[in-house]
């Protein structure tokens, strides 16, 4: 739906979510810093077994890139505000993907991470921390999906003039269908982890 109703909806949706997400990653990290368990000494540790996935991170990082031609469109009216917008978007996302794993590995040494960061929060500090934790990470995956969707949308409009208008609603269904249904039929096909 929010895919559907455009750029508007999508800006929206993504501040009113945003500081849904920043507020819970504050609270997990404040009850993260006041844990009898944290140690930072966890942080100086490393090994290249558990430095490796985090180039996974690095090129999802990367993919905000992707937003930018959303972006422009959406500035377009003030075009001198969108390389700020784009570099405050960019150091936030740093923050955040710098923050959530110092958090978790300061609290749980590298020994007991487990495959999701969410999961190893939950369970040091508690299931009101796992709930919170996984809310965040659903958040962090639906605003992404927005952003990156909403982009391929328009990018698909863009190169195939032949489409139409994309302010059509039965053109824009149906591009919101070849932007919508591979993601949906690969994350329940089992195809994918």
């Amino acid at each position: 739906l929010v895919l559907y109703l455009g750029l508007k909806a999508i800006g929206k949706g993504e501040k009113f979510i945003s500081i849904g997400m920043v507020s819970m990653t504050l609270v997990l990290v404040v009850a993260t810093l006041v844990h009898e368990n944290t140690n930072f000494a966890n942080l100086l540790e490393g090994d290249w077994v558990y430095m490796i996935p985090v180039f996974n991170i690095a090129v999802f990082c990367f993919s905000a890139q992707y937003v930018v031609p959303e972006m422009a469109r959406g500035f377009s009216h003030a075009p001198k505000r969108l390389p700020v917008a784009v570099i405050t978007g960019m150091v936030i996302t740093f923050v955040l993907l710098a923050i959530v794993p110092m958090s978790v590995i300061s609290l749980n040494g590298l020994e007991n991470q487990t495959e999701v960061a969410t999961l190893a929060w939950g369970q040091a500090l508690g299931q009101w921390a796992f709930y919170t934790a996984n809310t965040f990470a659903l958040c962090a995956m639906m605003t992404s999906y927005w952003g990156l969707g909403g982009s391929f949308l328009t990018n698909i409009f863009d190169k195939f003039p032949k489409l139409g208008s994309e302010s059509h609603p039965k053109n824009r269904l149906i591009v919101l269908a070849i932007v919508c249904v591979p993601p949906f039929l690969l994350a329940y096909s089992g195809m994918v982890g």
